[in-house]
């Protein structure tokens, strides 16, 4: 399932963005962004930016051949997706030495507390989209385009 495996490599690049950060806090040591302006700049999230890509390419697959409910449910795991990456971001930037406060902190909030309940939304949106996607994929009443490819490379 190339959907899946997209998903799971943001998944993958965004915890490895969350270690990395942790740690240049948990140590103070802000090398990783030596010259960064925004997060952009940084090469742990243009990791997050590339699987973020990588799972668009994939959603049009879904889109154009998947059933209804798994489309949908493809297109909410993608904006939780981007909900991820909006507060990631926010994160990275709040750490480059000498940043602006990021705006939008709700009182007693803070990025770190956004980006994991950010990530445990991108779970449970991933487990709904699989069982979503195993009940069209073994129901022989869901008529699918391409033999049942969809969600394959």
């Amino acid at each position: 399932m190339a959907y899946l495996g997209a998903c799971d490599a943001f998944v993958g690049a965004v915890d490895e963005c969350v270690l990395a950060l942790g740690t240049a806090e948990a140590t103070d040591d802000f090398s990783l962004y030596d010259g960064a302006v925004e997060c952009v700049d940084v090469a742990v999230y243009r990791t997050v930016e590339i699987r973020d890509g990588e799972l668009d390419h994939q959603l049009g697959r879904i889109l154009m051949l998947g059933p209804v409910e798994v489309s949908e449910q493809a297109n909410s795991l993608r904006s939780d997706v981007r909900a991820a990456c909006h507060d990631l971001a926010h994160l990275a930037n709040a750490l480059i030495p000498n940043a602006p406060t990021p705006p939008d902190l709700e009182p007693l909030d803070d990025w770190w507390s956004k980006v994991e309940r950010a990530k445990d939304r991108l779970s449970a949106s991933r487990s709904a989209f699989v069982a979503l996607a195993h009940a069209a994929l073994t129901d022989p009443n869901v008529s699918i385009p391409c033999d049942r490819t969809f969600m394959h490379g």
